[in-house]
Formats: C-alpha cells, structure tokens, sequence
C-alpha cells in the first residue's frame, strides 16, 4: 500500500532536479512499485529520499530511490526480513 499524499511528495522532492534525472527517478519508482506492490512509500524531503518497505520507520525500509544532481541511485538494503 502506498501512502497517501505521495504524488506529490514525490513531485516536491523531484522539482530541483534536471529533467532527465526526474524522468529517472518516476521510472525507477514505477519499477519499485510493481515489484513490491504491498509495499509502503515514504518520501522524505529533508533527505531526499523516497523509500519503500513493509513497516513506518527507517528500519523497515528495504530499498530507496534517491536522486542526486545528475544521477539517480537505487539503494537495496538487506534487512532483518526476507522472503518479500
């Protein structure tokens, strides 16, 4: 389940960056999205940061999408929890 409110989030935290690191990081995104479906989304503005996982906090968060001045980066984190 995605939270609510996210869009734009989403498209506060993306504003300052090129267009093509945008168009990345939606994509990316998407691809997260259809991979972990039940998963949360939790945008973090102070650091930038979009994240997914199955809990509320940080440390349920098994992967990240976090975009940078030209590039974007996929975070996978190897958590407590397997088998999602």
């Amino acid at each position: 389940m995605r939270s609510v409110g996210t869009d734009k989030a989403v498209a506060d935290l993306l504003k300052p960056y090129s267009p093509e690191v945008q168009k990345l990081a939606l994509s990316t995104r998407a691809f997260v999205v259809r991979l972990l479906p039940k998963a949360t989304e939790m945008v973090d503005t102070k650091s930038n940061v979009i994240g997914f996982g199955f809990g509320a906090g940080y440390n349920d968060i098994i992967c990240s999408v976090m975009p940078a001045k030209n590039w974007l980066t996929l975070g996978i984190r190897l958590g407590r929890r397997t088998g999602y």
